[in-house]
């Protein structure tokens, strides 16, 4: 086994690049939009955080949280949230809300993080949720083989507890280890 020091863990971690968020949840209005309905989308990361949101202005008030909780369930649950309907003990779990509209974003065996819709029929929500993702899953197949989409890798240091987030475009740097301990220098390394 091995032994765990000073020396830094690396874990490559994909997440969706902003203009790909947006062209998911564009996508999905549209489609939401060509069959009548008058909807929001919202597409989160990984980590359940919004990235990206639009809403019809004709939509109702109440689908701009029902959507971004529709995405939040499907990314925390990495499933869709019909599936998870039944559920009664997910009730109460904090943020969850257990309305059928939000899907889990994988692409090539990759967790992105979820999309979801809110103001339509409730199959019809996950209807254009899912088109939003299948619209451009040829270009996210082909953007995740061109890096295109955000590829981030985390240092950690073990004996620290310190987490230090760099592009993976970076570690083609020789890694020391010493973790950067001046947040200045990984600001600066953030923008390189």
């Amino acid at each position: 086994t091995a032994a765990f020091g000073d020396a830094p863990v690396a874990v490559s971690v994909k997440i969706l690049a902003s203009h790909v968020a947006n062209d998911i949840a564009v996508a999905a209005v549209n489609e939401c939009s060509k069959r009548g309905f008058k909807v929001a989308s919202a597409v989160v990361g990984r980590d359940g955080h919004l990235q990206a949101y639009l809403r019809d202005p004709l939509a109702g008030p109440h689908t701009i949280l029902v959507s971004q909780r529709k995405a939040y369930s499907a990314a925390t649950l990495q499933a869709p949230t019909s599936q998870m309907a039944a559920r009664q003990d997910l009730n109460y779990a904090p943020g969850i809300l257990l309305i059928v509209g939000g899907v889990p974003i994988n692409v090539g065996g990759v967790f992105y993080g979820g999309v979801a819709v809110a103001g339509a029929d409730p199959e019809v929500d996950e209807q254009c949720a899912q088109a939003g993702q299948q619209q451009h899953q040829h270009q996210f197949l082909a953007q995740a083989q061109d890096h295109d989409l955000f590829s981030l890798t985390i240092l950690a240091c073990l004996s620290s507890s310190e987490l230090i987030f760099r592009p993976a475009s970076l570690l083609a740097r020789r890694l020391t280890s010493k973790p950067i301990r001046d947040p200045a220098r990984i600001s600066d390394t953030m923008m390189s």
